[in-house]
């Protein structure tokens, strides 16, 4: 499953965007745990509730339209539904507040182990969170290890890592 920074929405039932793609039907009930993982309540009060209501008004008038932090948190979820063996996330996270941004990065990395996940992100704050970091400058790979490792080698992972966080 791969999230872009520029992720699409689509114009349908809630329930159908959120599986767009997978090759099996989910319960309703698997539908909100999934969007309810990335902070739903918007996204429920928007759509009182209904899995079926439209998705932007284009096509229909009843539809609504969600925010951008919305709408990412919708193909976030559809990218976590899938039952694919890696998640490719490229700065999933662009169109959420700080604290939205933690929440839904922990609860891609904090689970069972079922799939991979590549984080690629200017944001290197969260990086601790990763069982391993590649630091790139200019396209190539000019670091890697763990948080701990990168920050005791005190190299470009450790001063962008204390610039980012400094200002928290």
């Amino acid at each position: 499953s791969v999230v872009f920074q520029d992720y699409k929405t689509y114009e349908m039932p809630l329930s159908e965007s959120i599986q767009l793609g997978d090759t099996e039907k989910h319960p309703d009930a698997e539908l909100w745990n999934t969007l309810d993982r990335f902070g739903a309540e918007s996204i429920r009060r928007h759509l009182d509730g209904d899995l079926n209501r439209n998705l932007g008004r284009a096509v229909s008038d009843d539809g609504t339209a969600l925010s951008g932090g919305e709408n990412q948190k919708v193909t976030l979820a559809r990218a976590f539904l899938r039952r694919g063996k890696v998640k490719l996330l490229d700065e999933p996270t662009s169109g959420l507040d700080a604290y939205a941004e933690i929440d839904v990065l922990k609860n891609f990395i904090e689970r069972e182990n079922k799939w991979s996940e590549v984080i690629i992100s200017h944001r290197i704050a969260y990086a601790a969170m990763c069982d391993r970091i590649f630091m790139m400058e200019n396209g190539r790979i000019v670091e890697q290890g763990t948080h701990d490792e990168l920050i005791a080698q005190d190299g470009l992972y450790a001063g962008r890592y204390r610039q980012q966080s400094s200002g928290y």
